[in-house]
């Protein structure tokens, strides 16, 4: 245990006896006094608990435990790769700005930004991964009032997704399930991988694009059902038996390419819009299938009509 605040006049590696469920708690605030300084803490099966707030100036910042408190403690790098590399259900309960370096965090359950200090912030990526053993349990949540702002690319890979707060940036976004088989289901009500609209307007427009589904590995069983996109979206799932089922009257996004990666089929009796002019509010572009759209046979016709405006398709 560490009382007090603490200068680092050098790189520190906290490590506690691995294994055997030793904990580390920094009870006031740590800092480098303005000099890059890295900061290492491996605590094994045991926790890190962090008062005060912790910065690095440039140093990088990484923490490998079982449980990890940081209420009222942010973590801020300046330009230092900030990783949380969890074993169970992990909490951030306070912001973590990186400057210029990546932001990693990774669980093999969970992973909540449990309140509205819970921001995060970085000019370079930002990637989080719960259920990152891939066992099939771990939902990545983020309450009302958080904030994540990443400029470069952002990779949210979990089981399921509870999103509450925002999401921005100004790279690219990929949306995936924690295994290849786990199936998505976007405005189609609970089960699987689930993307409510609300959740999908938390996805703040600036993106280059949003990619749905594992690129390689994905063999999903995607359901869309009527939902509006602000950025180019990509819907994928290459692998068979991966399908891709619109139940949804309209599929739109405000001027930007809609891009399908896997058969098509309609719901049964859908007429459905796939629609990239914002209805008319926009020049459009590009609606793309890379394999097969069909109805279903037998029962009632299905009907679909593309609406790409200046676009192709």
């Amino acid at each position: 245990k560490v009382t007090g605040n603490a200068i680092l006049l050098g790189n520190v590696d906290f490590t506690t006896g691995l294994g055997s469920g030793d904990d580390l708690s920094i009870s006031g605030t740590l800092s480098t006094g303005g000099a890059l300084r890295d900061v290492s803490v491996n605590a094994g099966a045991g926790g890190v608990d962090f008062g005060g707030a912790v910065t690095t100036s440039g140093g990088a910042f990484s923490v490998q435990e079982a449980s990890f408190d940081n209420t009222g403690a942010s973590i801020t790098t300046s330009g230092g790769k900030i990783t949380i590399d969890h074993t169970g259900n992990l909490t951030i309960a306070a912001a973590l700005d990186s400057g210029a370096g990546d932001v990693a965090i990774s669980a093999s359950g969970n992973v909540s930004l449990s309140n509205a200090a819970a921001d995060i912030t970085t000019s370079g990526n930002y990637e989080v991964l719960a259920d990152s053993d891939a066992s099939g349990a771990g939902t990545y949540s983020q309450s009302a009032g958080s904030a994540v702002s990443a400029a470069g690319t952002t990779l949210i890979r979990a089981d399921d997704l509870t999103l509450s707060g925002t999401h921005s940036g100004g790279g690219a976004l990929t949306v995936e399930p924690s295994t290849a088989a786990r199936n998505i289901r976007i405005n189609g009500g609970a089960g699987d991988l689930n993307l409510s609209t609300g959740e999908i307007a938390s996805f703040s427009a600036g993106y280059s694009g949003i990619t749905i589904g594992r690129a390689a590995t994905g063999q999903h069983a995607i359901s869309i059902g009527a939902v509006s996109f602000s950025d180019p979206v990509t819907f994928q799932t290459p692998v068979a038996p991966g399908s891709i089922t619109i139940n949804g009257a309209n599929v739109t996004t405000l001027g930007d390419v809609i891009e399908f990666y896997g058969s098509v089929v309609l719901g049964s009796g859908l007429s459905a819009l796939i629609d990239t002019t914002n209805s008319g509010g926009s020049a459009g572009n590009d609606i793309i299938f890379h394999n097969s759209v069909n109805g279903i046979a037998g029962g009632s016709a299905e009907a679909l009509t593309l609406k790409a405006g200046t676009g192709n398709i």
